[in-house]
């Protein structure tokens, strides 16, 4: 038995399933989609400000976001062909 093979036995074992079918080929698989899969950095802030202060939101997005551009440029992506997208996980508005 080779790569997951062990794991996925134990895993049918606790979860009561009998037959277990594995691709011959699954390791190659899962090679080639390690190869096409997009290079990515992710990081996370955090920001206490009002929202009237977006300025200060607006340092810090930009101090990850070089960050994280430097990492992906340092594994051979062009600067032009990188793209930043910036999502908000959770806002806490209050009087």
């Amino acid at each position: 038995m080779a790569g997951g093979r062990p794991h996925v036995r134990l895993v049918a074992d606790m979860l009561g399933i009998r037959e277990v079918l594995i691709h011959p080929f699954a390791g190659r698989l899962s090679a080639f989609g390690m190869g096409l899969a997009d290079i990515r950095a992710l990081r996370e802030g955090q920001i206490s400000a009002p929202l009237r202060e977006a300025e200060a939101g607006r340092v810090v997005l930009d101090r990850i976001a070089k960050a994280a551009r430097a990492e992906v440029a340092a594994q051979g992506i062009a600067p032009p062909d990188i793209r930043v997208e910036a999502t908000a996980h959770s806002v806490n508005v209050r009087e």
